[in-house]
C-alpha cells in the first residue's frame, strides 16, 4: 500500500514538475528518497 502511494506521489510530482518551484521540487524529491529508504527500495550507493 504504502509502495502504491509513493509511485502515486512520484507520477504527480513528475506530471506537475513544470508548475512548482524548484525549491519546492528538491524537498519532495527528498521526502521521496526517505521514504523509498525506509521502504528498503533505495539504492545502495555505498561501494567499500
Amino acid at each position: 500500500k504504502l509502495l502504491r502511494l509513493l509511485q502515486e506521489c512520484e507520477t504527480k510530482i513528475e506530471a506537475g514538475a513544470k508548475k512548482l518551484p524548484e525549491s519546492e521540487l528538491l524537498t519532495l524529491a527528498r521526502s521521496i528518497e526517505d521514504m523509498r529508504k525506509e521502504l528498503q527500495l533505495g539504492r545502495d550507493e555505498r561501494k567499500d
